[in-house]
């Protein structure tokens, strides 16, 4: 006994239920997947892929021998030669184990199956042909490598195109196959196709399994029925319900249905006792079991087809497991089938007329009365075999002409071919309609009368040619008749033939000449308009009426000779504007000339966008309006040049212009003409001139300040927004006139140093003055000096720290201080070279830093004390405390200054 499945090294005992004793086992792992490929023909088949049609069925087995191994099938690839023609809608593939090794009849299966992929798109535009094409499925299928197995694709699209094909191997009736054109129809279902003798070439892709070969030994008790079968691991136990199944010896109590008829396929069920296991089925000979499914214990549901030839009568039913076999006598009967009537040769005869007449069809053994309708006698007839009877008849003289059945019955029945034969009598021409037709005109006439039964044959005359005749019913043929370039244009008779003799119908038919139309002139008008129109062409003698569309009245036309019609014809004010075409129609048929007379309306102009334009500037504009087809103009004016235009729709053109740069601002009328009128869009576009800037003032500042700076220059009027670079945000601005705007800036304390463009836009365009407006360095900010104070006389260096020292231009220390020269060391420190004067006045003095853009001042930064000698003693040391005194106060004057700055 062998078991299949993974992880199964390590098993430590296998179970097989009550009354079963394993004996002994031996576990055998295998792993990774292999490929097997079935078929190396090169036959290229339409099918699976039969897409020609919009629903397709393939069924196919392929035999336990040359799948070869066992194992979950994963993927299946077929070798696909030729692409499909669109993409499979709805691709089916199912699997299932088979016992048959091909198909005995042309029947599907229809039960059993395992769906592996269900795709509702399936591009094929990926597929590299020729090639092998793989379809991973989404529900593995567990081969078991004893079986045969069977496989069923479909197909389910919703229209047809071209067939894809796929290589082929040739085998005795290994596929059935059917299509059709249900448009999604449900094809998984279907009865039955066509057998055939090949299968397609396929890769089967497995994943290996592991498996346990174990010797068991079942108790002579042991109840029959499924049981669990289960395997234990270290890992854990694993159990497949119902995985065995005890057998005994099978009986049958019924058999339903327990008859029919031959030729049938149906299903049959089969109760009884201790039914699993079972192998075989039979219904005895000329019975086929075509398949058969074990659903219980007790019951067995079978497939089976009737041979058409089967003897009729009761057979036994038996079925086969292992145990042993059971047999219900006389448990199914074979009933003669009903008969059928599928053709009769030759299928009509003449009034008075004795014949022999073979009727062609199925399970005629037996038959015991043959019928050919009313005034037909049935002298005598053999049946030759049970598919085919020899009648031989007499037609009255007096036979109603006309159509009748014919009927066969048998043991089984009676089966009639409803107007199976024909009498026939000589052919009577009423009508012939359409009666006339145009040389090179291929064309479907019906010709009425009576006794049309059995024509073989009509004429229209002299080169014309009967492509087929359609015999609609005893007073009715259709005939479809090509009437040649050169076919002379007159009438003709029409001849009708049938065995009986000639109908004839003088000059039933007239041959015309094809008519053509050429020109309309003049090929346009206006809503509104009368007018005379000339139609010219070929072949419009035989004109009855001329067409020009709706909204246009014909009101006369005169056909002046064979080329050429004079019609008058009124547009009317309501017609739809546009191209129609003109037509023609003579008594051998219409001739059409495709939109070649226009109607044009007055246009009319809604908007134009952009509406204005600047001096010296081209551009291009789109006009919105209505009727604008056909525009043959387009004007704006004196120095506005149109360089082109283009009517895109009805509703739009685009126009390209050339603005003169001397032209004058100021609106201008727009207008449109068409065929159909001018129509005028008044101050439509407006000429601008383009803003100028001459000069800002205040045309600098520093970072932080918020100041108004008037702009001058001209054509402000209307300005939409004026711009001061990165940096500096506007925050209001006022047009004074056309040459004068107040903006109100305010400099970001990080705004760049360094000059930037000023701006003002108008609808016009944008004006600027490069480098109008630059952001200068903040005002030098003194903090400290070292020394602070020196004598009369004295020469110093003075070190001056504080900030915004960059581009010092200047350095003072006030009145009698005279600074000989300065370094910048950086923004925050100069050192000055002074000289104090001998008669200097004591007493602080205000220090100031200048720059190109501001001067930073700090007030009694500097003291000048007198020069010491001659003074006594005690007047120094006053003087120095008192100096000592004032530089503190000095120090804390300056101390408290850069706090104030801070």
């Amino acid at each position: 006994m062998t078991i299949t499945g993974n992880y199964f090294t390590g098993t430590t005992s296998v179970d097989f239920g009550p009354g079963i004793t394993t004996n002994s086992f031996v576990v055998t792992p295998l792993s990774g997947p292999s490929q097997v490929q079935v078929g190396t023909g090169t036959a290229a088949v339409t099918y699976p892929f039969h897409t020609w049609y919009c629903d397709t069925r393939t069924q196919s087995i392929l035999l336990a021998s040359e799948v070869g191994q066992s194992g979950e099938i994963q993927k299946l690839r077929l070798y696909c030669s030729t692409r499909p023609g669109q993409n499979l809608s709805h691709f089916y593939i199912r699997m299932q184990h088979a016992a048959m090794t091909s198909f005995s009849s042309s029947s599907f299966v229809n039960s059993g199956w395992t769906t592996v992929l269900q795709a509702t798109n399936v591009n094929v535009a990926t597929w590299t042909v020729p090639g092998w094409v793989e379809f991973e499925f989404t529900t593995p299928f567990d081969y078991d490598g004893v079986s045969n197995l069977l496989i069923d694709y479909c197909v389910d699209n919703t229209y047809y195109t071209s067939n894809g094909a796929c290589y082929s191997t040739t085998a005795t009736n290994r596929t059935v196959y059917a299509y059709s054109d249900l448009y999604s129809g449900d094809l998984l279902n279907r009865g039955s196709g066509t057998l055939a003798s090949w299968y397609n070439n396929v890769v089967l892709v497995l994943e290996n399994a592991d498996t346990i070969e174990a010797n068991i030994t079942i108790d002579g008790a042991a109840t029959p029925g499924y049981r669990d079968v289960s395997v234990t691991t270290p890992e854990g136990t694993d159990t497949e319900l119902d995985g065995f199944a005890v057998l005994a010896m099978p009986t049958i109590s019924s058999v339903s249905p327990s008859q029919a008829a031959q030729g049938q396929t149906l299903g049959a069920t089969i109760t009884g006792t201790n039914l699993l296991g079972v192998t075989t089925v039979g219904f005895g000979s000329g019975v086929t079991v075509n398949s058969f499914s074990v659903d219980s214990d007790a019951q067995i549901t079978a497939s089976i087809t009737i041979s058409s030839s089967a003897t009729v009568g009761a057979r036994d039913v038996s079925v086969t497991n292992a145990a042993g076999t059971a047999t219900l006598t006389s448990g199914f009967t074979v009933n003669q089938a009903p008969p059928t009537i599928s053709s009769v040769n030759p299928n009509q005869g003449l009034q008075g007329q004795t014949l022999d007449v073979t009727i062609w069809g199925s399970y005629f053994t037996g038959a015991s009365a043959i019928s050919f309708g009313p005034d037909t006698t049935v002298n005598s007839y053999n049946i030759n075999s049970s598919v085919q009877i020899v009648a031989n008849i007499t037609i009255g003289g007096s036979a109603a002409p006309g159509l009748r059945n014919v009927s066969v019955t048998t043991p089984g029945g009676t089966a009639t071919l409803t107007n199976g034969f024909a009498v026939l009598a000589l052919p009577v021409i009423d009508t012939v309609d359409p009666g006339y037709g145009a040389q090179g005109e291929t064309l479907d006439v019906a010709i009425t009368g009576a006794n049309l039964l059995g024509v073989t044959g009509v004429s229209f005359g002299i080169e014309t040619t009967i492509n087929s005749i359609t015999t609609d019913s005893d007073t009715q043929i259709t005939v479809r008749v090509s009437i040649s370039d050169t076919s002379p244009i007159v009438a003709r008779n029409v001849n009708v033939i049938n065995p009986a003799g000639t109908g004839v119908k003088v000059n039933g038919f007239t041959v015309l000449g094809m008519p053509t139309v050429s020109e309309v002139s003049p090929s346009q008008a206006a809503q509104g308009q009368t007018m005379n129109v000339i139609i010219t062409g070929t072949y419009l003698l035989e004109t009855t009426s001329v067409n020009f569309g709706y909204g246009v009245d014909v009101n006369s036309f005169n056909v002046d000779n064979a080329t050429q019609i004079t019609a008058n014809v009124t547009v009317n004010a309501w017609a739809t504007p546009g191209y129609r075409d003109v037509s023609v129609t003579t008594m051998a048929a219409a001739a059409t000339k495709a939109q070649c007379f226009g109607i044009f309306a007055p246009p009319t102009i809604a908007s134009i966008s952009p509406g204005q334009g600047i001096q010296g500037q081209t551009l291009s504009f789109i006009i919105i309006g209505t009727h604008l087809i056909g525009a043959t103009s387009v004007d704006l004016g004196s120095d506005i040049a149109v360089t082109s235009f283009n009517v895109e729709s009805d509703t739009q053109a685009r126009v390209n212009i050339a603005i003169s740069g001397s032209a004058a601002s100021g609106p201008r009328d727009v207008s449109v003409t068409t065929p159909g009128g001018t129509a005028t869009k008044a101050d439509g576009f407006t000429v601008l001139l383009k803003p100028t800037i001459d000069s800002v003032s205040p045309s600098r500042a520093i970072p932080g300040e918020t100041l108004d700076v008037t702009i001058s220059g001209d054509c402000f009027t209307n300005a939409t927004s004026v711009s001061f670079g990165s940096g500096i945000t506007v925050n209001d601005f006022t047009v004074n006139n056309s040459r004068e705007i107040v903006a109100n800036i305010t400099l970001g304390v990080n705004a760049t140093i360094g000059p930037r463009n000023v701006s003002v836009t108008t609808p016009a365009a944008v004006g600027s003055l490069p480098d109008g407006f630059a952001v200068v360095i903040p005002s030098p900010d003194i903090a400290l000096l070292t020394p602070a104070s020196g004598r009369q006389g004295d020469k110093l260096e003075v070190i001056i720290t504080g900030a915004n020292f960059t581009e010092a231009t200047a350095v003072s220390l006030g009145a009698g201080v005279t600074v000989d020269s300065f370094t910048v060391d950086s923004a925050t420190q100069i050192t000055a070279q002074i000289t104090i004067g001998a008669n200097a006045t004591p007493g602080t003095r205000d220090v100031s830093v200048n720059t190109p853009e501001a001067s930073g001042t700090t007030a009694d930064g500097f003291e000048i004390q007198t020069k010491a000698g001659g003074i006594p003693m005690y007047f120094w040391l006053l003087a120095g405390g008192i100096a000592a005194a004032g530089l503190m106060g000095l120090a804390f004057v300056i101390r408290r200054k850069k706090q104030a700055a801070n």
